[in-house]
Formats: C-alpha cells, sequence, structure tokens
C-alpha cells in the first residue's frame, strides 16, 4: 500500500477517535459535538459486525501479496469478502436510519438513506474490479478493521478518563458563578431567585454541556450541570450544594467529586 492510503487511514482513525472526545473537550457548546461523538461511539459497537470478516479478507490480501503461486477466485481477490462488507454496512446504514428517524426525525433519516445509497453506487465498480485483481494490496479490510476496533477501544479506555477531565473542568468553571451568587446573598440577604439576575453568568466551556442551571432550594441552592457519559443513555447531572442536600430523582448511581459539595448523578 502506497504512503498516501496510509496517512489517510491514520488520518481517518484519528478523526474517529476526535469524534468520540468532542463533547469533553474545551470549547464553545456545539450540539454537533455530542452528535458526532455519538456516531463515532456507536461505530465501536455496531461496527464489530465487520471486524471478522475484514479481518480473513485482510489474511487473504496478505498472501496475494506475498505468495504469487495463490490460486485466483473470488474468495482469494477479495470479491465476497466486499460483497459481505456492503451487506453488514447496509445493515448499519439502517440501524443509523432508525436512530436519526427516532431522534431527529424523517428528514435526516432520509437523507442518510440517500447518502448511504450514493455510496455504496459510487463502491460497485471498485468491487466489480476485485475479479480482476492483480496483486495490488487493497486497503478496504484495513478500514474495515481499523475504525470499528479503534473506536470500541478508544469508548471502552477513555471516555471514563475524558468525562473526569470535563467535568472537573466545568466544576472549576462554575466558582465564578457560585462566588457571584454567594455576592448576592450578602447584598440582598436571600439568594436569587434565578441566575439571570446575576450581571455575569459564565459558561462551562465544555463542547457537551450547554450552560449552568440553578435552582433555590431551601436556605440553599443547587448549581448544576449535565453531560452525556455513555452513547444515548446515561445522562450525567453535576450538582453542588453547599449544604450537601443534593436532590435528583430517579438515577441508579451517584458519585463523589474531588470538589467539596459537588456530587455527580447517572440517570438513563
Amino acid at each position: 500500500m502506497k504512503r498516501i492510503p496510509w496517512l489517510q487511514l491514520v488520518a481517518l482513525n484519528l478523526l474517529v477517535i476526535l469524534f468520540i472526545l468532542l463533547p469533553f473537550l474545551p470549547g464553545p457548546y456545539d450540539t454537533l459535538a455530542g452528535a458526532l461523538s455519538a456516531v463515532a461511539q456507536t461505530t465501536g459497537f455496531i461496527g464489530l459486525l465487520l471486524v471478522p470478516v475484514a479481518f480473513v479478507w485482510l489474511i487473504q490480501e496478505i498472501r496475494l501479496v506475498t505468495n504469487k503461486d495463490v490460486r485466483r477466485n473470488n474468495w482469494t481477490n477479495g470479491y465476497y469478502f466486499a460483497n459481505a462488507a456492503i451487506v453488514i454496512c447496509i445493515f448499519i446504514a439502517l440501524f443509523y436510519a432508525l436512530g436519526f428517524l427516532l431522534m431527529a426525525g424523517p428528514t435526516s433519516s432520509v437523507l442518510l438513506l440517500i447518502g448511504a445509497g450514493l455510496v455504496f453506487y459510487k463502491l460497485l465498480p471498485s468491487i466489480k474490479s476485485l475479479k480482476s485483481n492483480n496483486n495490488t494490496f487493497h486497503a478496504a479490510p484495513l478500514y474495515l478493521l481499523s475504525i470499528p476496533v479503534i473506536s470500541f477501544v478508544v469508548r471502552l479506555l477513555l471516555i471514563g478518563p475524558i468525562s473526569d477531565y470535563s467535568r472537573n473542568y466545568a466544576i472549576e468553571n462554575s466558582q465564578q458563578l457560585i462566588n457571584a451568587i454567594e455576592d448576592y446573598y450578602v447584598r440582598n440577604n436571600h439568594y436569587p431567585e434565578t441566575i439571570e439576575t446575576l450581571n455575569y453568568v459564565p459558561k462551562p466551556f465544555i463542547m457537551g454541556i450547554e450552560e449552568f442551571e440553578y435552582e433555590r432550594n431551601g436556605d440553599s441552592y443547587n448549581v448544576w450541570f449535565t453531560q452525556r457519559q455513555a452513547i444515548i443513555a446515561t445522562k450525567e447531572v453535576v450538582m453542588y450544594n453547599k449544604n450537601d442536600q443534593h436532590n435528583i430523582k430517579g438515577h441508579y448511581a451517584s458519585f463523589n467529586t474531588k470538589k467539596s459539595h459537588w456530587r455527580y448523578y447517572w440517570l438513563d
């Protein structure tokens, strides 16, 4: 395989990793970051269906390059493997279309199916050309193998640490808001009804966290923000209450943070 395909392979895998981590990185809030991360993370699960086909296909490609005496047929030249991969990819496209239909509506689902159809149509000549394949190494199985595996491993190993980072980063950025709330209490002898009455409301400055939220809670108050800890489920609510009177209904797990009076909760 020439240098440019290798660089394209590495670049595409790095892009998938970036998409997975995007909602947990510093920056202004961006709804697209969450959508890209969900797609990239899902690839790490459903894309594993391609791994057995891609692995065997890769072995055949290596044999063709290293052994000139391999008998040529539609198995050894990768034609049947390519068709099997296309069938699996159609199933994956339908899965994504269903997800888009449920979450974003029919327009996005139809556009995705049209886009997938165009991609498959463009790939047909390349698949047919495999029947007359010379001994050139084809990179397709490397793409089909590396992208799902790397996506799955990154999701498995890095989402926990990177979500810890984004949580702690947003907590640090909330200190200005907490100080402003306490200053308001000193001046007025009661906490504000809403944070809109404050002169300045800072942002979490994490791409997957939209804003800080606030409510009075008896003689205290709650400040919180939310982020997605997993692909679609597991909404994480991170809450501050200086009296440790946190109250989140419907959570199935809760944890302490490194900061006093902060806890975070996981909800379905």
